[in-house]
């Protein structure tokens, strides 16, 4: 069962929800558990799960993989908006991720990019033999991680 980005659409746009530096700040606040002024992906899935909503870790690692833009792993402060937009909007988390993947902008993901992509996230997915097209790679994330 692949999943098309075309298909996919999001669960609330961002046009729909006005968020404020302050809300942006106390949902930061609610999910730093630990107080070390960062989010990782196992705080973002306990609070996520303890709302009742079934979302696996591997999807939560796709979301802190497209925001942290400083690299280190886990959200800042100044990332949480691009953590809320791309939670709102699950076709531009794939595509972002996409591109977060494919290093090089050439519309493909290198099998070397896609090792690196494995190993940054701890996944233990196969390895493609071959490149795959940017489609090709988000139907086999999305396999992998609805398994």
């Amino acid at each position: 069962m692949g999943c098309s980005p075309s298909k996919v659409k999001p669960v609330i746009s961002t046009a729909e929800i006005d968020l404020t530096q302050k809300d942006l700040d106390e949902m930061f606040k609610q999910l730093d558990v630990n107080g070390d002024t960062s989010i990782s992906a196992a705080e973002v899935h306990s609070l996520v799960t303890s709302f009742g909503v079934t979302v696996n870790l591997k999807t939560i690692q796709i979301l802190i993989y497209c925001a942290d833009k400083s690299g280190d792993g886990t959200i800042q402060k100044k990332e949480m908006k691009h953590l809320v937009e791309l939670i709102l909007n699950i076709e531009k988390m794939q595509e972002e991720f996409s591109k977060a993947v494919d290093s090089d902008n050439e519309n493909d993901v290198k099998i070397e990019e896609f090792e690196h992509m494995k190993n940054k996230l701890g996944w233990d997915i196969e390895v493609p033999k071959k490149n795959l097209n940017r489609l090709e790679f988000q139907e086999l994330v999305m396999k992998y991680i609805q398994e």
